[in-house]
């Protein structure tokens, strides 16, 4: 039997199919890496009138995940994320970053179908609260603010042969804020992937990927903004 498929980058999927190669007791970890080189037409998410900043940066980055098997049925995950973004072009400013979802209340609903030995159809939900993470703390964001995501993806997985697998994911995600003073902040975002993973090890796999991603603000008082990104994932 071939391994099972690549996953999707994208975080719902990657909540069900995360790569755990660390274990630690009843704690697994998934420790991954990318190395991105990222176009965006609108750098800054401008106001609504305002000029487009359009820019080109790379995006070296690490992500810790941690699961905690409560049950059969229940798992507690939650994560971390820090890089640096450099960028060549535009008005960007370089910097390091860090995110991670705890403080995040989410709920997941999900499927995998297994079509064959070598192909896999995943559909996932994630409704998540943001509560006191480590974004809107940087953003200095009031007491006041509170923000709810939904995403929604469907990926098809293929083992293309036993050491090269592939996944191609479309995604779906709304975003809206409790206090009508951030309602600005309010968008959709809809993203298409592929992934292709070359197994070097039993818990180590790498290889190149791309994404396109398209965000609409509901309230017009920020343009949107179109992402082309591709590079190296672990």
């Amino acid at each position: 039997r071939y391994r099972y498929p690549a996953t999707s980058r994208y975080g719902a999927t990657a909540d069900y199919q995360s790569v755990d190669n660390i274990l630690l007791g009843p704690l697994s970890l998934g420790l991954t890496g990318r190395v991105a080189m990222q176009y965006t037409d609108n750098v800054n998410y401008a106001e609504d009138g305002g000029r487009k900043g359009t820019a080109w940066s790379l995006v070296p980055e690490l992500s810790l995940r941690v699961n905690y098997p409560v049950s059969q049925y229940v798992t507690i995950s939650t994560g971390v994320s820090a890089g640096f973004r450099y960028y060549f072009t535009g008005p960007g400013e370089d910097g390091f970053f860090m995110a991670s979802d705890a403080g995040a209340v989410a709920a997941y609903l999900g499927a995998n179908v297994i079509l064959a030995d070598d192909v896999v159809i995943g559909i996932h939900n994630r409704l998540s609260r943001e509560v006191e993470t480590l974004e809107i703390i940087d953003r200095n964001r009031g007491a006041d603010y509170g923000a709810w995501r939904n995403t929604v993806d469907v990926s098809y997985s293929k083992q293309l042969n036993r050491s090269l697998s592939a996944t191609l994911t479309y995604m779906h995600e709304d975003r809206w804020t409790d206090n009508n003073r951030y309602q600005y902040q309010d968008f959709s975002k809809d993203g298409v992937d592929l992934t292709v993973l070359y197994h070097l090890l039993p818990s180590l796999k790498a290889g190149p990927y791309v994404r396109f991603e398209d965000t609409r603000f509901h309230k017009k008082m920020r343009n949107n903004r179109r992402t082309l990104e591709a590079g190296l994932s672990t």
